[in-house]
């Protein structure tokens, strides 16, 4: 979902959510290392949710009027996604380099 403010003009909006996240993370900086370990205990809470809110949805998927590209878990489903279809240039080096930080980022390296 792609932020919007009713600014009237669209380049205004973009720029009032960049100005208020560089805010929000530069604050993060100034606030020191143990503020910015707290908050991605918070963050992996978020993102535990999230997890949890796909794997309902998964499984209640083919319930209700789902559209017919929403197949929920189905033994076609798993053999069509099985094998890795890269798109041109990308491969699984380039892949896990994207998603590993996204899983250990901040706290990595903080005992």
């Amino acid at each position: 979902v792609e932020p919007s403010l009713a600014l009237g003009d669209d380049q205004l909006g973009i720029r009032v959510w960049a100005a208020a996240l560089v805010a929000a993370m530069g604050s993060m900086v100034y606030m020191g290392m143990g503020f910015v370990s707290k908050m991605g205990v918070f963050f992996a809470v978020i993102v535990a949710l999230t997890l949890l809110s796909y794997y309902v949805g998964l499984t209640t998927a083919p319930l209700g009027n789902a559209p017919d590209a929403v197949t929920g878990l189905s033994a076609d489903t798993l053999r069509d996604n099985w094998g890795p279809e890269y798109e041109d240039g990308v491969n699984f080096s380039i892949a896990l380099s994207v998603f590993f930080p996204c899983f250990t980022g901040i706290l990595g390296g903080k005992p």
